[in-house]
């Protein structure tokens, strides 16, 4: 008889070999997936950087053409309200009238332009600095200075929480503290620097506008010379020998303006007759003598120019006209030879302020 023996062997663990490579295989993952995982929160954060970057150029792009179609060059001024939290903020949420227009018109949400947009709401802050002055020549190169104003600002997003910006940065939030970063100023434009959190910045400036907008004032003041040198030109060809008329135009009716006519040069700014505002509101009166209907301001359409292109500067400002100009005060009454005339802007340009009449100095005038 034969008998057979099975022996029956059970492990309990793993061995060592197994252990050690059960644990690098997880130091392997782990790895893997930690590399993954900050590539994942580093794009996810580029993406939001790019779009709040995106936003705020939408915004400055917003601000250049409120500026430029209804505030005569100026920036909006930043928003705030106690009430809802929002302090150096860009628009009213709640209004889509104004600057939120211009908003709208970029594609930008209201929900978004004071903040990220999240639920966490990160605080998006627009400081400006207004009224810069640069005084420069009216023609750039030559001619005249002129001062221009404009406008500075900067827009960016923060670490800070709507619901916590009153603490944020250690500083209390409020009308004239902005709720993070470093405070735009006129004394720090030059020298201003983001705070170490604050990302997607965007700076806008009215600057390039106020330029461009003396160059369309300069243009229209030089179109208006041209046409009434030709006109008198034209006038003078057909004028007899030794004629000593001046066919400078005036108003049809100049006893509209009171006290205007054979002034003294040296007290009027070097006119003898009156300074006539260009683009003073065109009316009739009945002219009892003549028994007709006359015009108080037609100096324009006389030559064929139109007052609503031609009589005020880009800012809106009142141009003013002499047809008898005699700084040196060389001829007597407005009719005596020679004759040349001349055109008068505020020299504060960017406020569309009427010309000074009590200030000379206040004034640009280019005769012709």
């Amino acid at each position: 008889m034969r008998y057979s023996c099975t022996t029956q062997r059970t492990n309990s663990g793993v061995t060592m070999v197994e252990l050690l490579f059960t644990v690098f295989l997880l130091g392997i993952i782990s790895i893997t997936m930690s590399a993954s995982f900050r590539s994942f929160l580093t794009a996810k954060d580029q993406s939001y950087q790019e779009r709040q970057l995106l936003i705020n150029n939408k915004i400055a792009a917003a601000m250049l053409e409120y500026a430029s179609t209804s505030s005569m060059g100026v920036l909006p001024t930043p928003y705030s309200n106690a009430a809802s939290s929002i302090y150096f903020g860009l628009a009213n949420p709640t209004s889509f009238v104004g600057f939120g227009s211009n908003l709208l018109q970029q594609g930008l949400s209201l929900r978004e332009v004071n903040d990220d947009g999240t639920a966490g709401a990160h605080v998006r802050v627009y400081q400006r600095v207004a009224n810069n002055l640069l005084t420069v020549p009216m023609y750039f190169q030559s001619g005249a200075t002129v001062d221009l104003y404009y406008d500075q600002g900067v827009i960016y997003m923060t670490d800070c929480l709507r619901s916590l910006q009153t603490a944020c940065n250690g500083a209390s939030a409020s009308t004239s503290n902005p709720p993070k970063g470093n405070k735009l100023t006129s004394g720090t434009l030059a020298s201003w620097t983001p705070g170490a959190a604050d990302t997607a910045i965007v700076g806008v400036s009215s600057l390039s506008m106020q330029k461009q907008m003396l160059e369309k004032t300069t243009a229209r003041l030089d179109k208006l010379r041209e046409a009434m040198s030709a006109f008198v030109k034209a006038k003078q060809a057909f004028a007899g020998p030794g004629d000593t008329t001046n066919f400078y135009p005036a108003p049809s009716d100049t006893s509209y303006w009171v006290g205007v006519t054979n002034q003294d040069p040296a007290t009027n700014q070097g006119c003898r007759d009156g300074w006539y505002q260009l683009d003073a509101s065109p009316s009739t009166r009945f002219d009892v003598p003549s028994g007709k209907t006359v015009s108080t301001m037609d100096v324009l359409p006389q030559i064929g120019l139109s007052p609503d292109e031609l009589a005020r500067t880009a800012w809106a400002a009142t141009i003013e006209y002499c047809r008898k100009y005699d700084p040196a005060g060389s001829g007597v009454g407005p009719g005596t030879a020679p004759h040349s005339a001349a055109l008068r802007i505020n020299r504060v340009v960017s406020f569309g302020l009427l010309p000074d009449s009590f200030v000379p100095a206040n004034n640009v005038v280019l005769s012709f």
